[in-house]
């Protein structure tokens, strides 16, 4: 409603009119924005302009899927508020749609209906919004995918909770471009928490950026996959007891940042690249993976710098921390590496620091490079408590430099020599092994979904 005044003079009078006007309202309802709420067995459109009645329907999926059918011309909002809300058929999103809840109290269930097994779609789709809400597959376990981002630009997912799929959390495919996914939580999600697949070029051009940030991962079968992903940042994200690799790049997806992440408690390597090229991991923290810490094959150029790379090839026999010793697992499990090049060009390997605690085996090599490989420098590192070297260099013309090491003891022991668990080398075998339990965090996911 606007107000407008008119003055009037009349003689020695003046009078002040005003004229109240009313924005036209379209009664179809194409042009507004929308709130769904649920009301005993229904569920109700309403638009927000006018807070009208437009559709109701026991079906959350038909209501919710009206409003962004109405929007589908000119875009707009669809506020779905605090509940739970079954999706019999996937939401179809369209240009210039914002998709959100009230948080995370705004539940979106894959129902057993729904045989797509999907959350919601966002195909050959720009400048749309998810966001506020979580997607689950609730008690339907045949549930494929939360969000799946097709063929789409100018995506903004933002705090979105995606959890315990039969194959991934989030899915952007296909020539995607100019996205982001931020600060959303992904968990027991069984393939891969979030899944990067073939990103490279498109209708607006090539190798077009996208942007992963700020995103808590834990659970499930990886934690990032990226399949022909070209131009990607990965920067500040936490993968916790993920079951597969935590970050896993590969088929050619070339020139993809990992920055500020933390890896910790990984069912295998922290980080695994293959023949992808113009790799640069800095200023990470990989901790507490039960194999290697960084594995790169088959690759050219790239940087691994200023990272901690922690308890590599950790054992985790189960059970409480601290309750098992080493006399309880397996007397020759494979020792694994701090960082692994294999058939690796023109890669940069320095100011790491590379160590295992007492707590966990050694390491085989801190860094191990094969001989195919070709021109690397690995400099500056500080590698502690492995077996056989600190770094064995292969490669043809590769600088070694200026790399400080300790092998048989850790530093945590060398201020007091009496707390030292190995002599000459070898494990006492009574001494205490680090150990965690994967099915606390499956109980927790299960709980939450």
């Amino acid at each position: 409603m606007y107000r407008k005044k008119y003055s009037l003079q009349v003689a020695r009078l003046s009078i002040i009119i005003v004229v109240l006007t009313f924005p036209i309202i379209s009664l179809s309802g194409t042009v507004h924005d929308f709130e769904i709420s649920k009301s005993d067995n229904s569920y109700i459109v309403k638009n927000l302009n006018y807070s009208k009645i437009i559709f109701e329907s026991n079906n959350a999926s038909k209501s919710i899927q009206y409003a962004l059918d109405k929007l589908s011309s000119k875009g707009g909002s669809v506020i779905i508020h605090s509940g739970d809300y079954l999706l019999d058929i996937p939401l179809r999103l369209y240009d210039n749609i914002t998709l959100s809840g009230r948080g995370r109290s705004t539940k979106l269930l894959v129902s057993k209906n729904n045989h797509e097994g999907i959350g919601i779609i966002c195909k050959n789709s720009q400048l749309v919004e998810i966001s506020n809400l979580t997607v689950s597959s609730g008690n339907n376990n045949n549930a494929k995918t939360g969000i799946i981002i097709d063929n789409s630009g100018n995506i903004n997912v933002y705090n979105v909770f995606a959890i315990a799929f039969a194959e991934y959390g989030i899915w952007m495919r296909n020539h995607s471009f100019l996205s982001e996914i931020s600060n959303c939580t992904l968990a027991g999600n069984k393939k891969a928490n979030l899944y990067l697949d073939n990103l490279n070029w498109g209708t607006y051009g090539n190798f077009i950026p996208n942007l992963i940030s700020n995103c808590t991962i834990y659970g499930g079968g990886k934690g990032i996959e990226c399949n022909y992903v070209i131009v990607l940042n990965i920067v500040a994200c936490n993968i916790y007891q993920t079951n597969d690799i935590g970050i896993h790049i590969y088929k050619q997806s070339n020139s993809v940042l990992v920055n500020a992440c933390r890896t910790f408690q990984i069912g295998s390597d922290a980080i695994l690249v293959e023949k992808s090229d113009e790799l640069n991991v800095t200023g990470n923290v990989f901790c507490w993976s039960i194999g290697n810490g960084i594995v790169v094959r088959n690759s050219a150029w790239g940087n691994i710098s200023g990272n901690n790379i922690i308890d590599n090839g950790s054992y985790n026999p189960g059970g409480k921390n601290f309750k098992s010793t080493f006399n309880d697992v397996e007397e020759k499990m494979p020792l694994k590496n701090g960082v692994s090049l294999n058939h690796v060009r023109g890669y940069t390997i320095n100011s790491n620091t590379i160590f295992n605690w007492n707590l966990a085996p050694k390491m085989l090599y801190g860094i191990y490079e094969d001989s195919t490989s070709f021109k690397n420098i690995i400099e500056g590192n500080n590698i502690n408590y492995f077996y056989r070297a600190d770094v064995l260099s292969q490669g043809k013309e590769t600088i070694v430099r200026d790399n400080v090491s300790l092998g048989d003891v850790t530093h945590s022991e060398t201020g007091n020599f009496s707390n030292r668990i190995s002599i000459n080398g070898e494990f006492k075998k009574g001494h205490k092994i680090q150990s965690y339990q994967p099915e606390l965090i499956e109980e927790l996911i299960n709980s939450l979904k």
